[in-house]
Parts: structure tokens; C-alpha cells; sequence
């Protein structure tokens, strides 16, 4: 296996890289994302996370209980991760043979997130016919139709 030139070796980025310290946690989900070299990207649709690589975060679940969201994605199946307070429950139902469905504690500081089984974010956001759109774009069309 053929290595890498020097210039872009981790040590002769990182000296380039923008080190503003990010506010908020879906600034700094961000950032993290788009400063990891290991880290591929390429346009899959809406939201600021489409197309990266699910982040390494802890979620607070609504029974108060802490998850990791790596922890999850190891049943290898699609994931919601609605952090609206339920309100993505009625667009979710129709995959939910296909689609597991993870609910938050309310925040406004992460957006919801629609995780493909490979750990890629399909969709973040919060908007409803936008995540139908996609949830119908990934997992075919809804049960029952």
C-alpha cells in the first residue's frame, strides 16, 4: 500500500487548520467533522450533518438514561435520532418496521438526525416533509402502501 506525500500528513495540516474554538454543540459536531481528516463527504441532501459521518456524541434519552450514539448503530439498522421532543414520531411511523427511533430530551442545540446503517447522517433537521422525503429516498416507500 502506497502512503501518502508528506504535505498531507496529519503534523503539516494541522498547523493550517482554522482553531477557533467552537460555541454550542452542533457548531462544534461540525467542526469536528469537517476538521477530521478521516472524514469523506459528498452531498446526500438537507442538513448540515448530510453526508458525514454520524458524530461520536452522548445522548440523553427521555427516561433520563445516557447512550452513546455509536452504541446504537450496532444493530446495523437505519436510525432516527429525533431531538424535537417526539414531533418526528408521526413521520417515522410508516418505516418503523425499517427504522429504528431514538427520542431525545428537547434541545435546540443539535438538530434531529435520520442515520443510515453504514453511520452516515442521511438528513438533519427538524423539518417533517423533508425527513418523509428522505425516509422515502433511503428506505423505500412507507409500510402499507
Amino acid at each position: 500500500m502506497r502512503s501518502l506525500p508528506g504535505r498531507w500528513s496529519r503534523s503539516s495540516i494541522a498547523p493550517r487548520r482554522n482553531h477557533r474554538q467552537p460555541t454550542g454543540l452542533l457548531e462544534e459536531i461540525v467542526f469536528s467533522c469537517r476538521n477530521n481528516l478521516t472524514q469523506s463527504s459528498y452531498n446526500m441532501g438537507d442538513g448540515e450533518l448530510a453526508g458525514w459521518f454520524a458524530p461520536t456524541i452522548e445522548l440523553t434519552l427521555c427516561d433520563g438514561h445516557k447512550v452513546r450514539l455509536a452504541e446504537l448503530l450496532r444493530s446495523a439498522r437505519p436510525i432516527l435520532v429525533d431531538t424535537t421532543g417526539g414531533t418526528l414520531v408521526s413521520s417515522a411511523a410508516p418505516w418503523s418496521q425499517r427504522v429504528d427511533y431514538i427520542q431525545t430530551v428537547q434541545t435546540t442545540t443539535m438538530p434531529s438526525m435520520l442515520i443510515r446503517p453504514d453511520g452516515y447522517v442521511a438528513w438533519s433537521g427538524i423539518d417533517q416533509s423533508v425527513l418523509y422525503d428522505h425516509l422515502k429516498r433511503w428506505f423505500g416507500p412507507p409500510s402499507g402502501r
